[in-house]
C-alpha cells in the first residue's frame, strides 16, 4: 500500500510504453515500474478489486460499519495523490459509498430484530434492491469487458498481419535464389 502511494505520487521518469496485462505477470523490471503504463495498470486493477469488494459488501446490513476502513483508506489515498484521473475515480466510489451507507442506515431504522438474529438479517438482505454501487459496478464491468475484448481483438489482428507478412517474406525467397 505504501509502496503504491509513493510510486503514484512520484513523477513518471520512464518513457511511455505499451500497457501490460497484469493478470498474468509475475515480475517486471525496475525501469518498467516507473512507467505510466505500469502505474495505470496497477491502479486499474486496484480500482476494479476495490469496486468489486465494495459492491459485494453493499448488499449487507452491516455495510456502513464494514465500509468504514475502506473509506478511510480511499480518503487517505486521495489526499496524497496528485493524479486527477485517479482521484476522480476514487471520489466516485466514495460518493456512492456514502449514498448507500445513508440509505442502509435509513432502512435499518425500521428493523425490529436484533443483530443476533442471522436468519432475519439474511432475509432483510435478500429483499434489498440493487443500489448505486452495484449498478455502477455492473455497468463499469460491462464497459471494461468490451474494451478488453476490443483490445484483444485488435492485438490478434496485428498478430495475424505480422504472421502473414513473415509468411510472405519466406515465400518470396526461393531455394534457387540463395547463393552458396
Amino acid at each position: 500500500k505504501q509502496w503504491y502511494q509513493r510510486r503514484v505520487r512520484a513523477p513518471n521518469k520512464a518513457p511511455a510504453s505499451k500497457p501490460i496485462d497484469l493478470n498474468c505477470v509475475l515480475k517486471v523490471t525496475k525501469g518498467y515500474k516507473k512507467t505510466k503504463a505500469y502505474q495505470d495498470g496497477v491502479f486499474e486493477m486496484t480500482y476494479e478489486l476495490t469496486l468489486n469488494y465494495v459492491a459485494q459488501l453493499s448488499q449487507s446490513i452491516a455495510f456502513p460499519e464494514a465500509s468504514f476502513p475502506v473509506s478511510v483508506w480511499l480518503k487517505k489515498f486521495n489526499k496524497g495523490c496528485t493524479n486527477c484521473k485517479y482521484t476522480n475515480q476514487v471520489k466516485q466510489i466514495l460518493e456512492k459509498m456514502e449514498v448507500v451507507s445513508s440509505d442502509i442506515v435509513d432502512r435499518r431504522s425500521g428493523v425490529s430484530f436484533s443483530p443476533q438474529d442471522l436468519e432475519e438479517a439474511w432475509k432483510w438482505e435478500e429483499v434489498l434492491p440493487e443500489n448505486a454501487i452495484t449498478k455502477f459496478f455492473n455497468s463499469w464491468q460491462k464497459m471494461h469487458r468490451t474494451v478488453l475484448a476490443v483490445s484483444q481483438q485488435s492485438r490478434e489482428e496485428v498478430g495475424e498481419e505480422e504472421e502473414e507478412m513473415e509468411a510472405g517474406e519466406e515465400e518470396s525467397i526461393k531455394p534457387g535464389d540463395v547463393e552458396a
